[in-house]
Parts: structure tokens; sequence; C-alpha cells
């Protein structure tokens, strides 16, 4: 037992001496276990581990994250001497974000002229009484873009956004659910007729954006960024409003998709004769009197599912539907007559979820001349290109 210890240490010492002198070691051969005894096991790695461990090198230091106050630290001191950083509420408006995908995020910041702008005049340019007020100039605004060189900024592009009265603000939108770029920036400004926006794509570091459009919101125009069709793209909704022989005042609804390059006109559709045309059609099922069909005509179908699976009847679902429960009706009646009021404009209001619906009260009367006078309310669905466009609603919630 000594001895083989003895010779055990001897290997050690010229393994060891080996790895410190950079000189090759011979390795020994392997001592052969004897008949029935297992080789014991060892936790000294193999010569080449060792030496791989020492010449791996050290990671390189990842620079720390830039946020709000160092951005402002950093760009306030970029601006052109013409220029400087608008300031609101004490903040300087900044947006963050990756443009050329090496993980800084680069800055974009509104500017506005150097002289002529004190900081009394500075805060009145984001109070909307300014709109109203005899001094009102307009201000030229810019957009001034920095780039990020690992925690290093520069300035990159000033882009001019045009004169305005009232700034509003400036928002990122992402383009892709699932990507950062391309990134939508929209800088707003209030005007006396509504909204005035810059709307600017940007899909790399150049800080020039691929794609530019002045939008607008006045009575007649309005837009809406939103994912339309549910692909996860963000899409460009245009609602505007004009006079139309013979239904009044239509709302033309212009849905515009992005094709890697800008947003392009895709799909339209008018909503006021859209929805009387619904009506119309609504009216025939309810007098026909077949009810697996009005339900069917009336109901969104995943709304319809889920009160079949509540186990109401189509009777009962009518009933619901249609408002009749709260004029004491249990079963739906054969009528004699449907009205509905002619819409001669976009009756439709948006809740707080952004759902476009309106509470519609109309009259029926049934064979025997009795007439009732209910409510029931109508939305438009959040895809209104699609085949159905309008259904009632069968508050679920």
């Amino acid at each position: 037992m000594r001895r083989s210890l003895t010779i055990t240490l001897l290997l050690l010492t010229l393994l060891l001496d080996g790895c410190s002198s950079g000189g090759p070691v011979r390795e020994p051969a392997a001592e052969q276990p004897e008949a029935g005894r297992e080789a014991p096991e060892t936790s000294l790695p193999a010569p080449h581990e060792v030496q791989a461990a020492e010449v791996r090198p050290a990671e390189e230091p990842t620079p720390p994250e830039i946020g709000y106050h160092e951005a402002v630290r950093q760009i306030s001191r970029l601006y052109p001497s013409e220029l400087q950083p608008l300031i609101l509420r004490g903040r300087i408006p900044i947006i963050l974000h990756d443009l050329d995908n090496d993980h800084h995020p680069e800055g974009l910041s509104p500017g506005v002229p150097a002289q002529g702008i004190d900081s009394t005049k500075m805060i009145r340019l984001g109070d909307s009484a300014r709109l109203f007020q005899e001094d009102n100039e307009p201000v030229a605004f810019s957009l001034l873009v920095f780039a990020n060189n690992r925690g290093n900024f520069r300035r990159l592009t000033v882009l001019d956004l045009g004169e305005h009265v009232v700034f509003e603000n400036l928002r990122s939108t992402a383009l892709y659910a699932d990507r950062l770029l391309p990134v939508i920036i929209t800088v707003s400004f209030q005007s006396v007729e509504g909204r005035e926006a810059e709307l600017l794509v940007f899909d790399n570091g150049s800080g020039q954006p691929r794609c530019r459009l002045a939008l607008a919101e006045t009575l007649s125009s309005q837009y809406r960024l939103a994912d339309i069709d549910g692909n996860g793209m963000t899409d460009l909704l245009v609602i505007e409003k004009a006079m139309e022989e013979g239904t009044g005042l239509e709302t033309f609804l212009t849905w515009h998709r992005w094709n890697g390059r800008s947003f392009v006109e895709y799909r339209t559709r008018n909503v006021v004769r859209n929805l009387n045309a619904f009506l119309a059609s609504a009216t025939e099922l309810l007098l026909a009197g077949e009810i697996r069909d009005a339900v069917g005509f009336l109901l969104e179908p995943s709304n319809l599912r889920a009160l079949r699976r509540r186990g109401w009847s189509d009777q009962k679902i009518l009933i619901h539907i249609m408002g009749l429960e709260e004029v004491g009706l249990e079963e739906f009646p054969a009528l004699r007559e449907v009205i509905f009021p002619p819409l001669l404009e976009d009756p439709f209001t948006a809740a707080d979820d952004g759902e476009l619906s309106l509470v519609i009260t109309y009259r029926m009367i049934d064979l025997n001349g009795t007439s009732y006078i209910a409510k029931a309310r109508l939305y438009m669905l959040p895809n209104p290109f699609i085949d159905r466009q309008f259904a009632f609603s069968a508050s679920l919630d």
C-alpha cells in the first residue's frame, strides 16, 4: 500500500511540473486494475483540459444600458447652435429605440429654434390654450436623431417637421408585434381644426425614415394605428366623412397596409350605406320569423356559439339580443312590421376599449297590432373590411 501511494504522488508531481513549465508531459501507461476490481475514479482534470482553461480569454465587459437621464445628459450637448431641445413639464421628450440592431438604443428628440423661445414661451408650447391666444405664431419644429456607439451618442440627422402652434406628443409603435424593427414614430401637434401629425417609419440606423406621411384629424377626417386583421402587423386606418347623394353624411374607411416600403391603400368600406343595408336585411329576417337564420345573421359567430354553449335556445337568444326582455316578452312574436330609424350619418361612438357601438331604439308591431318599443346594441367589428361588418351585441360580460 505504501509503495503504491509513493508511486501515485510521484506521478502527480511530474504532471504538475509539466503543466507549470509549459513543457511536454509524457503520460505513464494506464495502470490496469486487478481482476475483480474496478478502476478507481479520479476528479483530476486531464492535461489538455487544464491548458484550455488557462488560455480562455476573459469576456469583454458590456457597456451599461443607456437610460433616460443619461440620454438627456448627452443629447442636450449635441444640439446644433441654432436649435434647443423641447422641454415640457420639466422633461425633454425622448424615444430610445435600437434602430440598427446593435443592442444600443438610438435617441429621437424634438427640437425648436434656440432664438426667440425663452423658458416662458417654451412652457406654452405644450398648452392647448395657446391655439386661441393672439400671440400664437407657429414655431418651426425638428426631430433630431442621435446615433449610439456603445453608449456614446452623436448627432445623426435633423428632420424638419414644419411649423406648428402646440406640441402634443412623441410616440413609438411597433410595426410588427414580434420585431423591434421597423418602428413607427409619430409626432403630433394640436391645431385649431384638431390634430396634425407626422408619421415616420425607421428600419435602419441611417437616421432617415423609410416612409414619411403627413396625417390630420379634423371634424371630417381621423386616423388610427391598429392591427386590423390580427396578423401581428400594425395597419393605418383612415376615416373620412363626406356628403354622398342618397345617403347623407357618409363615412369612408380606408385600410392602409405596410408593404415593406410604405403604407399603401388596401381596401375601402362605407359605413352609413352598409349599416342601413344591414338593418334592412335584419328587418326581412325578423318579419319572416326564421329565428335560426335571424340569429345567425344578427350575431357574430363566436358570440352565437358562446350563447348556445350556455344551453340557450335560438328563441331565447333572439329575445336577448333584441332587448325584448325589457318589454316583457318571453317568446318572439309573429310580426307585421319592424321599424329601425333611418341613419343619415355615422352613429357609432368609441368606448374605452376602442369598440365602436351604438344603442338603437326601434319599434315592432305584431300581427295583433300590439306595438313594442325596444333598445338593442349594435357594434362594428374590429375588422370592418371582412364580409360581416356589423353585429348585434350578445352582452356576454
